[in-house]
């Protein structure tokens, strides 16, 4: 299966601030941005990043802060800065594993793509297109032996969904 190049133009890395007074980052997971179409003339911007890489930001980080490496249009890379705290988990239910951040990474400036939240695999599309256990999939991420010098060198992953579950259900090792 040929993935497409700009699959990895949506995610970015998320590091962290490990020892004080040093200015080498840890790198911590990645994040993609997300688009939220609204019913008014406005699109809203958000960075999603996995709950487990946000929650171990804020129990290892020394001063508190969540760093995102993007990649920009000269061919660098740039450091955006925000706070564990600008970081929300959903409010009702501990089972759903994504943090998310308000916010927008502009087009001019940085080699992003976001996604489109109407893209999105709902029980409706799920059911509509016949989704399910052994159809191919992929996704981009972070090589920690080998993210790049100067800018992200996002990988691809590609494998199988191995399983969509009936039920949801709480592991007691959910987000560790």
């Amino acid at each position: 299966m040929q993935i497409p190049d700009y699959i990895r133009k949506y995610v970015a890395f998320v590091c962290n601030n490990a020892t004080t007074g040093s200015d080498a980052l840890s790198l911590a997971g990645t994040a993609f941005y997300v688009l939220v179409p609204s019913k008014v003339k406005y699109t809203f911007g958000y960075i999603v990043a996995a709950k487990h890489v946000i929650v171990g930001i804020q129990q290892k980080s020394v001063d508190g802060n969540v760093f995102i490496r993007a990649n920009c249009n000269d061919g660098t890379s740039s450091i955006i800065q925000s706070l564990v705290s600008d970081w929300k988990f959903h409010p009702d239910d501990p089972s759903v594993a994504v943090a998310v951040m308000p916010g927008f990474l502009a087009q001019d400036v940085f080699d992003t793509r976001p996604i489109s939240v109407e893209t999105a695999a709902t029980n409706t599309v799920i059911n509509e297109h016949r989704i399910g256990a052994g159809d191919e999939v992929f996704l981009a991420g972070l090589f920690v032996n080998h993210f790049g010098r100067d800018r992200n060198l996002p990988i691809i992953r590609a494998g199988n969904i191995a399983l969509i579950p009936e039920n949801q259900y709480m592991s007691e090792n959910l987000g560790r």
